[in-house]
């Protein structure tokens, strides 16, 4: 009686005729992947975050007076006052940052380098079960990336 196709007893030659070649490759593998992750420099991430929340205040206490403010507006508002670089120069300064590069490069060039290791994402109200406004923006995070913890710690 003869079969079609092969069966895990017919596997165990192949297997053991390229047992060095995949040993070899697996090695090879495991060896860049350890070279790649040493080699990388290590970066730390530190985050604050500001929450925006509804005005308490009824509209029957100040009748034509009360405006739901957009929140996403004074989240931009956050934003632009947080980015400018007035502020931004004013915290490389504080924290002594980028004190090997102030020296030989723009205050611009520094401030832009602040820039690309700051991030800001929007908090909405999905990220927090208790917040009952589905889809509404509550702040923001700002985080700050740094080789250095305790820099990155004290700058966020």
């Amino acid at each position: 009686m003869q079969t079609d196709g092969y069966n895990l007893l017919d596997l165990r030659p192949l297997l053991r005729r390229r047992a060095g070649l995949a040993g070899t490759v697996f090695l090879a593998l495991v060896l860049l992947s350890l070279v790649i992750s040493y080699s990388l420099e290590n970066l730390y991430r530190s985050t604050g975050t500001i929450i925006i929340e509804r005005p308490e205040v009824s509209e029957r206490f100040l009748p034509g007076t009360f405006q739901n403010p957009d929140r996403e507006q004074r989240i931009a508002r956050i934003n632009d006052e947080v980015m400018t670089r007035d502020n931004l120069a004013e915290i490389i300064e504080e924290h002594n940052l980028y004190a090997e590069i102030r020296g030989e490069r723009s205050a611009e060039s520094v401030v832009s380098n602040l820039r690309r290791n700051v991030e800001l994402d929007l908090l909405t109200a999905a990220d927090d079960p208790r917040n009952r406004y589905d889809g509404e923006v509550n702040g923001l995070e700002i985080s700050f990336y740094d080789p250095n913890p305790a820099t990155a710690r004290n700058v966020a």
